[in-house]
């Protein structure tokens, strides 16, 4: 999610704080190349072969819609930039709170979570990873996320090889493990605030992409990277059709697309672009109301649910152009008040992560003109004490239920 220029501050401390937690590792193999048009083979019994076709996914030789959430579990009162474990709710430390999660998400219909990033060298996700899977029954598939932080050297061979080393290092880690789905470099790195639609950025690009085939070999996993929706009305299409072919090894684009009630030309201009598979990792709305002081749907129109609706709608309309999305968010996060400068009057920027804020900033694609940081779940986190937070779905929770299990449930994929 892009915060907006006065986000800028706060996401850059994020990215600070996850990028003090990798470690670099020799070894990687950066110059591998790839076939052109080359598929992965057969990988291990067990493991969940992923593969693209034109724009499709494919997962176990079963065509594949991500239905998905974006899913960052931060518990009320904890702020990642600063309290242990940092964001990495994903270890046996943290069962409680994945193990009241997976159960919501399936039940919802969701066959995927997207991750914004974890301890990329930890070997301790497996039973997060194994959970997820829930040995094959209505398992939930996971996008795992690569942190790459803002002020990250990108230019030196040095800088890179360690980037290129430590992102190898969590591919080779988690390989194996048929929850995942793909693999996903940084957030939004061609914004304005990270690192721009520089030659350096996707060079590097391809070159972790490369990287991350080899370690797998022919059974590897599809690479992808989320990019921002800007800067202007064609700028993400324009980046797309001028890195196509400067990032041959990059198996999926990602976007992040906040436009309000529709996504506008948005499949019919990348169709024209790519013949890549088209991943849609943030979209949607707020649930909160400034104009009114309340949750949407706590006082009139569900506009939360009603956006998601129509915009889950579209993606499904051009399933031949795009292979699903992954709304934003799981939880409602409290910590990131401190990310918005407005409303004038309420405190704002709030750093209390126990305190849920309105704060936020302008926003013309929400129906209040306005988006407010701390209310994105698709869930209401309500404190329980030294307990995990209990999680009450929103209208927003049913309204996808409805749209993803409104068929007989055939596990997590389509019929071709």
């Amino acid at each position: 999610m892009r915060m907006g220029p006065r986000g800028v501050q706060a996401a850059l401390m994020m990215a600070t704080t996850l990028g003090l937690m990798l470690w670099p590792v020799a070894g990687s193999q950066a110059g591998a190349g790839k076939v052109p048009g080359k598929q992965p083979g057969p990988g291990p019994v067990g493991v969940t072969r992923v593969t693209t076709s034109g724009r499709r996914l494919a997962v176990n030789g079963e065509a594949f819609q991500v239905r998905g959430v974006g899913y960052a579990p931060t518990p009320i009162g904890q702020d990642p930039r600063y309290d242990w474990p940092y964001g990495d709710y994903f270890t046996a430390e943290h069962a409680g709170i994945y193990g009241r999660d997976l159960p919501l998400l399936r039940e919802m219909g969701a066959n995927t979570v997207r991750l914004w990033g974890w301890k990329a060298d930890s070997q301790e996700h497996g039973p997060f990873l194994d959970a997820a899977y829930n040995g094959g029954v209505r398992p939930i598939y996971v996008i795992v996320s690569y942190w790459l932080g803002a002020g990250r050297d990108i230019y030196s061979p040095g800088g890179r090889q360690a980037i290129v080393d430590e992102f190898t290092q969590m591919v080779a880690i988690h390989k194996d493990y048929p929850a995942v789905l793909m693999w996903a470099i940084g957030n939004e790195l061609n914004g304005s605030w990270m690192y721009g639609d520089s030659d350096d950025l996707f060079s590097l690009i391809d070159e972790m992409a490369a990287a991350a085939h080899a370690v797998e070999g022919e059974s590897y996993h599809p690479v992808t990277t989320p990019l921002w929706d800007g800067p202007g009305a064609t700028g993400l299409l324009d980046t797309i059709a001028a890195r196509e072919g400067e990032v041959p090894n990059l198996d999926v684009w990602s976007v992040q697309v906040y436009r309000g009630l529709s996504f506008g030309s948005l499949f019919a201009e990348y169709a024209q672009v790519s013949g890549k598979p088209l991943v849609i990792t943030e979209y949607g709305i707020d649930a909160y109301d400034t104009l009114h002081g309340a949750e949407y749907e706590l006082i009139g129109t569900p506009y939360q649910a009603a956006y998601a609706e129509a915009l889950w709608g579209e993606i499904a309309a051009n399933s031949a152009v795009c292979a699903g999305g992954a709304i934003m968010a799981y939880s409602d996060e409290w910590w990131k008040g401190a990310f918005g400068a407005e409303p004038p009057g309420f405190g704002c920027p709030d750093g209390d992560p126990g305190v849920h804020s309105v704060c936020g900033y302008a926003n013309g694609g929400h129906p209040d003109g306005f988006a407010n940081e701390e209310w994105w779940g698709i869930v209401r986190p309500v404190g329980n004490g030294d307990a995990p937070d209990v999680m009450q779905p929103r209208a927003v929770y049913e309204r996808l239920r409805s749209l993803w299990t409104s068929r007989v449930y055939v596990p997590c994929v389509m019929g071709k």
